[in-house]
């Protein structure tokens, strides 16, 4: 357990640290240090050093201000249940194993969410609390029905729309055309 949440914390502190300026920009005013304290690695204790172990060969050259909100990651972690822990360590591997597409869109319908009313949040959440009691069979024809609908259809169909409609039936697939039930023209109008 402890070697994987060395990993976990690696991974999402490096993601968190990506995000941020290299360290020899660190006394930049991008991170104002005035004032601002943090302990040293061999002022970590030992518990400390466990938990950031991923940090250790350049944890005095992250910028204080940094290094005090690892630590308090840190703490919460180490405060967490480990069925908790072993939960979010699951998650961070499920997103880890996805491609940047899909990940970008995991993002956007976030953002997405977080622009909807609490109304709105609240009927997704009914709406997809619903989706995970269908059977696989309902889900796949639920996808085929989406598939089959057109941009507006699909508009009106969503339950967070709050425009007073009731949802459209999917659009009937036309008719295929078989190959051999048009005549070849005789070239003769």
């Amino acid at each position: 357990m402890k070697r994987r949440v060395s990993g976990w914390w690696l991974v999402v502190m490096l993601a968190l640290l990506s995000t941020l300026p290299l360290a020899s920009h660190a006394q930049t005013a991008v991170w104002p240090t005035a004032g601002v304290t943090a302990p040293s690695w061999r002022q970590l204790s030992p518990e400390q050093k466990k938990l950031l172990l991923a940090f250790a060969p350049r944890w005095n050259r992250i910028p204080p201000r940094q290094r005090q909100k690892l630590l308090r990651h840190a703490q919460r972690w180490a405060q967490l249940p480990p069925q908790r822990q072993l939960r979010i360590e699951q998650r961070l591997q499920r997103w880890m194993s996805l491609n940047p597409q899909q990940r970008a869109r995991i993002r956007y319908n976030l953002r997405r969410m977080r622009t909807m009313s609490p109304r709105q949040r609240q009927r997704l959440r009914e709406a997809f609390a619903r989706y995970q009691k269908m059977s696989p069979q309902q889900r796949q024809v639920l996808r085929q029905h989406w598939r089959e609908m057109s941009p507006g259809e699909r508009d009106r169909w969503l339950p967070w729309h709050d425009n007073g409609q009731q949802p459209v039936r999917p659009r009937q697939p036309a008719e295929p055309v078989r190959p051999n039930t048009v005549k070849p023209s005789s070239g003769n109008p």
